[in-house]
């Protein structure tokens, strides 16, 4: 092969990666955020190694127009948020068809993705001292919605605050 199609054969597939890196950045950062109330997935056992295993706790309100009940997830649908305040703090949630959404919703994810478990990573070093701030402050994290219903988590929020401002450092 020609060196200059072995370049070329090696810029593409770069180039299309940073375009992937670049889009998915551009909707973390630009779009708008929600602080999104989260608890234990197994409360006995919150913090586990370097990740929070956690559940949302989604703020329901309105009729159910697309799954059965709130309460369990159809993963055909979509969650569609209303913004009541600045931060996006606890939106009321409901679930939707996810044709219905973009229109109807100011920020909206898919069902499937966010049930649980899910995993929030920990730095390591912190791991010990996060599990004894867990014990007694509300927790939720930050995400953007992503362009495909997924959410990009931003932080993590203890009492309504980055868990780096709450421990220090």
């Amino acid at each position: 092969m020609k060196p200059r199609l072995t370049v070329i054969a090696v810029i593409i597939p770069l180039l299309g990666l940073i375009a992937l890196i670049a889009r998915s950045e551009f909707a973390v950062r630009s779009g708008p955020t929600w602080l999104i109330p989260i608890t234990g997935y197994d409360p006995r056992d919150l913090l586990h190694g370097r990740y929070l295993r956690y559940q949302y706790r989604f703020n329901w309100q309105g009729e159910d127009a697309c799954g059965q009940s709130p309460a369990a997830l159809d993963e055909e649908c979509c969650l569609c948020f209303t913004r009541t305040d600045t931060r996006g703090f606890d939106p009321p949630t409901r679930e939707l068809s996810c044709s219905e959404v973009r229109e109807q919703c100011d920020g909206w994810l898919s069902s499937r993705a966010v049930l649980p478990p899910l995993r929030y990573f920990v730095p390591e070093d912190r791991a010990l001292e996060l599990e004894g701030a867990l014990g007694g402050r509300a927790a939720a994290l930050e995400l953007t919605c992503g362009p495909d219903g997924d959410p990009a988590i931003r932080d993590l929020y203890l009492d309504e605050q980055p868990w780096r401002d709450v421990l220090g450092r």
